[in-house]
């Protein structure tokens, strides 16, 4: 598997190499919540930054189907590293995507012979779509004090709806990973007297976000900006030693629930001074860890959210 992995990388970095005259047709990604975070194993607040950035090229195979590499990092850092769970990881990744959708006509198409004189009906995509992708991932991980920090590669299966409405929206994007951890340093398997250094981890996650101003309230200009989003992580590994399954590290979770609110959505034609400078504000309560961070515990994150990207 290692030797597959590494082989599709160099791959990847030839094909990428070859195309790097078209430099615009990178997509880039940048979001940064400066935030406030409260951690409930320390009792007092910690400045916080939280982030989000990437930096993706895609081949155009055809309007369907694509191959695409992508380089990634996410990410929080807080003034108190004892407040935050959260972990830190750069990961690059080559992968296949399929879009499924379908077109709808206005009104039936006329065949060859009866098109002179008439135009074309209008033609439409249907309000739900999906993207389905497949990627070789390998990537660097970390808990913000660097104690323990490991190196991952291996498949992801992903699930993306696209153009929802309504109750489509319950449909979560969802992710699947099943992955070697060679585990490079680990301040806690030194604790419990672990020599062993690769397992193997399954990572599963689902995300939901759900414009409820959007859908609910949507000639209300102060409830129109409102959105929720739910986050859901689940880590099992395999063929770890006694002891770290003693001490629960062969098992963990991670769920947030987050309320925003886009201060731009207020007057999005023309936007207020304070909507230039403080766009987005959200709340996140999160409770649990992210592997190779150690410790679980329950953190509240109030910011703002800033982006960037084309």
């Amino acid at each position: 598997m290692k030797k597959i992995f590494q082989t599709c990388v160099a791959l990847s970095v030839f094909a990428l190499s070859a195309r790097a005259e078209e430099l615009n047709d990178f997509k880039t990604h940048l979001s940064l919540k400066p935030s406030i975070l409260h951690g409930s194993l320390d009792k007092n607040f910690a400045a916080a930054l939280k982030y989000d950035a990437s930096l993706k090229y895609n081949l155009a195979l055809a309007p369907r189907d694509d191959l695409a590499f992508t380089l990634e990092s996410r990410g929080a850092v807080a003034s108190k590293p004892s407040a935050n769970s959260e972990n830190l990881f750069a990961a690059f990744l080559f992968g296949y995507a399929h879009d499924f959708y379908d077109w709808t006509a206005s009104e039936p198409v006329p065949v060859a012979g009866e098109r002179r004189g008439r135009a074309l009906p209008t033609i439409q995509q249907d309000p739900f779509s999906a993207l389905v992708d497949f990627s070789l991932k390998t990537r660097f991980e970390t808990d913000q004090l660097f104690n323990n920090y490991n190196v991952t590669y291996g498949p992801q299966i992903g699930f993306t709806p696209k153009h929802q409405q309504g109750w489509a929206y319950l449909m979560p994007s969802c992710y699947v990973d099943y992955s070697r951890v060679e585990v490079l340093h680990s301040q806690r398997y030194q604790q419990l007297g672990i020599a062993e250094n690769a397992f193997w981890r399954l990572d599963a996650s689902a995300g939901w976000l759900y414009p409820i101003g959007s859908e609910w309230f949507r000639d209300n200009r102060w409830l129109r900006p409102l959105d929720v989003q739910f986050d859901f992580h689940y880590f099992r590994s395999f063929d770890l030693p006694a002891a770290a399954q003693h001490a629960s590290l062969d098992e963990a979770f991670y769920y947030a629930g987050t309320i925003g609110y886009n201060v731009r959505s207020i007057n999005p034609d023309h936007p207020s001074a304070f909507a230039r400078y403080v766009p987005y504000i959200y709340v996140s309560v999160g409770r649990g860890r992210l592997p190779p961070v150690t410790r679980s515990q329950t953190m509240i994150f109030i910011g703002v959210t800033y982006g960037l990207g084309h």
